[in-house]
Parts: structure tokens; C-alpha cells; sequence
């Protein structure tokens, strides 16, 4: 089971109205047995399109100090989402 994190603070979240199961895989350097790991992460986007899912992603990420790609987007089933703080 991976992560699965939300974004609907980039791009045009207000106007989105579909939310983008976006994958990613990183590489990362273990430290202790020096060897490299492929993991995959989840991230949900509010975007309008692909196209706008894509830019949003890549915009939320711009700060990242990790190389990512981008292995897929798919229109989620998902109509909104409700953040719990507690």
C-alpha cells in the first residue's frame, strides 16, 4: 500500500470540478545498504482536464528536491473531498 496525498491548492481548484488520481514514482538512495529504491506515490489533483491536473501537479512539486516522473493521471470517481483536522 502506498501514500496518498491531496492537492487542490494549485492552479484553478476553485473552478475544478474533477479530481486526478496522479501517480508518480521516485527514486531514492537508501543510507544504510547504499542501494537505490523505486517507490510510487499517490497524489489527488482538482483540475478542470488532464492537461490542467498535470500543471497543477507539476506546480505543487516545483519545490520538491526529488526527481519524479510522472507514470500516470486518471479522472477519479471522487466528487469531493472534506479535510478533518483532529
Amino acid at each position: 500500500a502506498g501514500l496518498m496525498f491531496v492537492c487542490g491548492c494549485a492552479g484553478n481548484s476553485e473552478t475544478a470540478d474533477k479530481w486526478f488520481k496522479c501517480k508518480i514514482s521516485m527514486v531514492t538512495l537508501d543510507e544504510v545498504s547504499a542501494k537505490e529504491k523505486k517507490s510510487s506515490v499517490v497524489i489527488l489533483v482538482k483540475a478542470e482536464d488532464v492537461t490542467n491536473a498535470v500543471k497543477n501537479l507539476n506546480k505543487h512539486m516545483e519545490d520538491s528536491i526529488m526527481d519524479y516522473n510522472l507514470a500516470s493521471v486518471n479522472e477519479s470517481p471522487i466528487v469531493d473531498i472534506f479535510h478533518y483536522e483532529g
